[in-house]
């Protein structure tokens, strides 16, 4: 009875550990389909907001010059806030930083703050274009 129970807690802490590595097939494309808001935009600047223990808060700034799906508009100037861990993450990672200049794609939905969003589908919120 002893070995089972301890192979019983094994199992599921390899089941558990491996559940939190990544999303499953297809689930960020998911994510991007199902953002409330798909624009493309120029990074005009990017700034930490404030330390914290585990990392650092950021934002950065783009003005958008293409609107795919939102009630945004090409002109408009939003903030995207992100958090970038000391430490990598056991599950999905977020946006890992943004370059000044550079336009990205962006799927993202509104945290709540008037002017500020958040990525909608994790790292996979943002990406560059040419």
């Amino acid at each position: 009875m002893g070995k089972s129970l301890i192979t019983a807690a094994i199992v599921y802490t390899v089941i558990a550990a491996a559940s939190l590595a990544v999303l499953p097939p297809g689930a960020y494309e998911e994510l991007r389909e199902e953002a409330p808001i798909v624009v493309t935009g120029e990074v005009s600047a990017d700034t930490v907001l404030k330390d914290t223990k585990d990392g650092e808060v950021r934002q950065f700034e783009v003005k958008i010059d293409g609107v795919e799906r939102g009630e945004l508009e090409a002109g408009d100037v939003i903030k995207v806030e992100y958090f970038i861990p000391d430490e990598e993450p056991d599950g999905p990672g977020g946006i890992r930083g943004v370059t000044v200049g550079q336009k990205y794609k962006l799927w993202l939905q509104p945290t709540g703050d008037e002017g500020v969003y958040e990525s909608a589908a994790y790292g996979s919120g943002l990406e560059a274009l040419k």
